[in-house]
């Protein structure tokens, strides 16, 4: 497979391929290294009690605290939506989390954001 850049033109010669092969090599270094000093900041930003998620969690809201010249996100719990997850839990914990009916859960759950608000939950599938 023969790449062909547009902004670093390589000539097919020997001195072209090594230099090629150079380039490649720094670019391979340099998004292997993003990956991870990205990494080590999002655990360091977690490991301060920063939220590093790009969907808020049911039950919490995003607020904005100073951390030195920069405002970072922290989730504090929302009054609101408490209630519905303290029952979600609690029933869970009872066991009767796998046996509850729909109909009640959607009636008693009346604040749980939907489509219709472009909010959305965030998924619970794994």
């Amino acid at each position: 497979m023969q790449v062909v850049s547009i902004t670093e033109p390589f000539e097919d010669t020997p001195t072209g391929r090594l230099l090629e092969a150079i380039i490649e090599s720094l670019d391979e270094f340099y998004s292997s290294n993003l990956g991870q000093e990205v990494m080590r900041g999002l655990r360091e930003s977690a490991s301060r009690g920063f939220f590093v998620n790009s969907c808020t969690l049911y039950g919490y809201r995003r607020i904005k605290v100073k951390d030195g010249t920069k405002e970072r996100p922290f989730l504090e719990i929302e009054p609101h939506q408490a209630q519905v997850v303290e029952r979600v839990f609690t029933e869970f914990v009872t066991g009767a989390g796998s046996r509850i009916s729909p109909k009640p859960s959607t009636r008693r759950a009346s604040c749980l954001p939907g489509a219709r608000n472009g909010v959305r939950l965030p998924y619970t599938g794994y």
